[in-house]
């Protein structure tokens, strides 16, 4: 068996953790967490590179941000994503000073063809709720639109959302482990209002930043 194949069975074997999950309620979030991987080549090595900031929900306040890094070999297959940032954010997230309530990670939730994004595995294996943020909107067969609302097998899977009043570009919402849409939603736009009017989540782009700021001092790095 190839191994995308043994990956599509365990994601389907993973589905039924979505079953009777308890959601997590909003009201008792305190510190909320954004990450982002990003990949360069370096000296040769195929370097990743994770970046995580973990906020106050009441303030909006960076209360921890840190970078973590190490030679990846797994290339990214669609549908697959998890199976190759899992290691950098396992890293990531056993490095955090501050527990968070909930992980908000640039990708995908149940907006996936097994409803099996690598925010919903990172939450299923870390126990933890979990959002997907993603800049572009992930295709697959059977995805259907209707107005901003993405539907797959009948069920509600994704929206995509302007972040600014001066953004022309959706961002792309999806439930993860834990988490219903509507919350994920709004807590998406309620943390928008930290951040200077943008097109990026707020939840993700300082992970972003910092990951490019670490990069930029590697000598030679180019993106991969």
């Amino acid at each position: 068996m190839e191994q995308h194949e043994l990956w599509e069975k365990e994601q389907s074997e993973l589905q039924k953790h979505l079953q009777n999950m308890k959601y997590i309620c909003l009201d008792q979030v305190e510190w909320i967490a954004g990450m982002d991987c990003a990949y360069w080549n370096a000296d040769g090595k195929n370097l990743g590179v994770c970046g995580y900031q973990i906020f106050k929900k009441e303030t909006g306040e960076v209360i921890e941000q840190g970078t973590v890094s190490s030679e990846i070999s797994q290339q990214y297959i669609p549908g697959f994503l998890y199976y190759r940032e899992h290691m950098l954010m396992e890293m990531a997230f056993n490095k955090m000073q501050h527990r968070p309530d909930i992980l908000c990670i640039d990708g995908n939730g149940i907006l996936h063809p097994r409803f099996m994004g690598e925010a919903v595995q990172f939450g299923i294996q870390n126990q933890i709720a979990t959002i997907g943020i993603s800049k572009n909107l992930y295709k697959f067969k059977g995805l259907q639109k209707s107005g901003h609302l993405f539907y797959y097998r009948n069920m509600l899977v994704g929206k995509e959302i302007l972040l600014s009043s001066q953004s022309q570009k959706y961002a792309y919402i999806s439930a993860g482990f834990k988490t219903r849409l509507e919350d994920a939603e709004r807590l998406v736009l309620y943390m928008q209002q930290f951040s200077p009017p943008s097109k990026y989540a707020y939840l993700t782009k300082g992970s972003d930043h910092i990951v490019r700021e670490y990069v930029r001092k590697l000598p030679g790095a180019i993106p991969s």
